[in-house]
């Protein structure tokens, strides 16, 4: 009895090589776990971060569609007249010129470029009027009398539009540029306009003098968009897009979209005056710049009407890091078709996730 007792005993418990094999068992699965959790977490990193990348780019795409769709917008028509309207800003992106999408380009194809986009908000007149009698200079505060092909109620000016005075379509930079206070008639055809001056002071007007109106002045836009990095000293910082109303300085700039790590756009133009688009061209391509298209003697009516489209790519990253992200290049505006001139090679850093528009 004492024998058996004593063997039971010793055949409880679990040896040693059976501890090891536990263990061994249990790191297996724990290594396992931590695995599949590592997997996991890769696929809902890059997930999140492509989701991102999708909806900073969507909603840019978005409010740049809608914005560049309202560009010339009720100046079109009235651009042989404006195009010598040069000299009411000193800031060549402030001016009035018939320019409606005024593409500034980056230095390189890896910065963004920017554009400012112009059109007014006039919902009664958009062509010029003549005046009913030649004033004398912008300086002197005399009343405007211009006709007005609206009666009553339904009277083309209201207090409150700007309006711009050209002299002479034919002569360059000569216009001035008021804010309607008061109107007065009309009487038959004509109406009276008091006004502010605001621009071109001492703008001598002939019977050829006409007036342009914009619609109101809060709603007149020349609105700039450009990107920004959050810290300037990190180029590998996120970029926000902002809009500018050029026009309005005293108003802050807008945050649109973060996440935009490159911005390029286009014109497509005319270049044999047949009314289809031939070619596209950069904004960095001489005679295509800001300067030069912003500049009353550095173009003709005829190149400004060549601009028959523009194209814009946008690319955008993720806001969260992924390590395990590569190196990103693409190709802008590539395509089988012509025209298809103007494929722009971009490359952005690694560890981001990112979508092109």
């Amino acid at each position: 009895m004492t024998h058996r007792t004593h063997r039971s005993l010793q055949q409880r418990g679990a040896s040693l090589i059976e501890i090891m094999v536990g263990v061994v068992i249990g790191l297996i699965a724990i290594l396992v776990i931590y695995q599949v959790f590592a997997v996991s977490e890769g696929l809902r990193r890059n997930t999140t971060g492509v989701g991102d990348a999708q909806q900073n780019g969507l909603l840019t795409s978005f409010a740049l569609g809608i914005e560049l769709a309202n560009a010339g917008n009720g100046i079109a028509t009235s651009a042989q007249r404006l195009y010598n309207c040069s000299n009411l800003s000193a800031d060549p992106t402030k001016s009035y010129r018939p320019v409606p999408v005024l593409i500034t380009a980056g230095a390189t194809a890896d910065l963004p470029d920017e554009f400012s986009v112009f059109y007014s908000a006039s919902t009664s007149l958009v062509t010029p009027v003549p005046f009913a009698s030649v004033p004398t200079t912008y300086a002197s505060g005399a009343d405007f009398v211009v006709q007005s092909p609206l009666p009553g109620a339904l009277n083309a000016f209201k207090p409150g539009d700007m309006v711009i005075a050209i002299k002479d379509p034919r002569a360059p930079d000569v216009c001035a540029r008021s804010i309607i206070k008061t109107v007065t008639g009309p009487a038959g055809e004509f109406v009276t306009l008091a006004h502010t001056l605001q621009d071109g002071a001492g703008v001598d007007f002939t019977s050829e003098s006409q007036l342009f109106n914009l619609g109101q002045a809060t709603r007149v836009q020349r609105v700039r968009y450009y990107t920004e990095l959050v810290d300037p000293s990190k180029p590998d910082s996120p970029r926000i897009l902002y809009s500018q109303n050029l026009l309005t300085p005293a108003i802050a700039p807008v945050p649109l979209a973060s996440g935009v790590v490159n911005l390029k756009a286009q014109y497509g133009i005319d270049t044999d005056n047949d009314g289809f688009l031939d070619d596209w061209v950069e904004a960095s391509e001489a005679g295509w710049d800001a300067a030069t298209l912003m500049a009353g003697a550095g173009t003709k009516i005829e190149q400004l009407s060549s601009i028959k489209a523009v194209r814009i790519g946008v690319v955008t990253r993720s806001e969260q890091f992924d390590p395990a992200a590569t190196a990103f290049a693409h190709t802008l505006f590539n395509c089988a078709a012509p025209p298809c001139d103007g494929a722009i090679d971009i490359t952005a850093p690694a560890q981001w996730r990112y979508r092109v528009y």
